[in-house]
């Protein structure tokens, strides 16, 4: 068996989930590649995908947001049909832990009918990263892509070899995470709310909002969807909205004490 087709299903706020499924597809080298991007809330409303070629795979890539599969997710990914095919699993994290997003994409997986072929956790940018605060700074970088671009191939390798038995993929939570109530993250960091004196008006923010947190007349947060994110500091060419820790000395020290050590790419197959 070769992958004739591969289908890219992705959620990527600010583009590093998305830069490492491309990576892995180029390893795989599929005759045809389609892609669904999950981060519009417009694309997930209504999405309805299941798997008919045989020879297609399904490659599925997340962040993970406080150790878990980001929840806005669930609804979209529980319309999905895997039709007993084989499907690869990527979460992307800042460089402190996957915690139990590969496993509960694995046990959504299983839910939806697919075979588990393989599954990896890369390292991105953290999303609290910043000029000031550098946290996995311009990850993934070449040496993670070219990791990526490997495990394409040996998964398009396990593929020509026939061998398609699932995977038990295994899921760790910290101490920390264990403690800390759902939504965690607004516990150590404001809001990304706009500076009108800065703004320009060219709604990059409003765009690429995944959650539709930011209001299109006043651009205001909505604090009930904000995921924080922060695409929408990231697109801001006038730094009208930024990233402000809450408790900075305790928050960073804590931080870069997690992310000093650089950790590598972990690979299931």
């Amino acid at each position: 068996m070769s992958v004739k087709r591969l289908t890219q299903l992705f959620f990527s706020p600010t583009g590093t989930t998305r830069q490492v499924l491309s990576a892995v597809a180029k390893g795989i080298g599929a005759v045809e590649i389609t892609g669904f991007d999950l981060t519009p809330p417009g694309n997930r409303d209504h999405f309805d995908f299941q798997v008919n070629d045989e020879d297609e795979l399904v490659l599925v890539g997340v962040p993970v947001y406080e150790e878990f599969v980001p929840r806005l997710l669930w609804d979209c990914l529980n319309r999905i049909e895997g039709k007993n095919k084989p499907v690869v699993l990527i979460a992307v994290y800042g460089n402190i832990g996957y915690g139990m997003c590969l496993k509960e994409l694995a046990d959504w997986a299983g839910r939806a009918e697919f075979k588990v072929l393989a599954a990896a956790a890369f390292i991105g940018e953290h999303s609290f990263s910043h000029k000031t605060l550098p946290l996995a700074e311009n990850r993934p970088d070449t040496k993670d892509l070219a990791t990526a671009r490997l495990f394409g191939e040996a998964i398009a390798d396990k593929i020509k070899r026939g061998n398609l038995n699932d995977l038990e993929i295994p899921g760790r939570l910290p101490f920390m995470a264990r403690i800390l109530p759902a939504n965690s993250a607004k516990l150590f960091s404001r809001y990304p709310d706009v500076d009108m004196n800065k703004c320009t008006r060219c709604m990059r923010c409003f765009d690429v909002c995944p959650s539709g947190a930011i209001d299109y007349g006043h651009l205001g947060i909505d604090r009930t969807k904000c995921l924080h994110c922060f695409a929408c500091v990231r697109v801001c060419a006038p730094d009208a909205r930024k990233i402000d820790l809450k408790l900075t000395a305790l928050v960073k020290h804590v931080l870069t004490l997690q992310t000093n050590k650089r950790k590598e790419p972990e690979i299931f197959i």
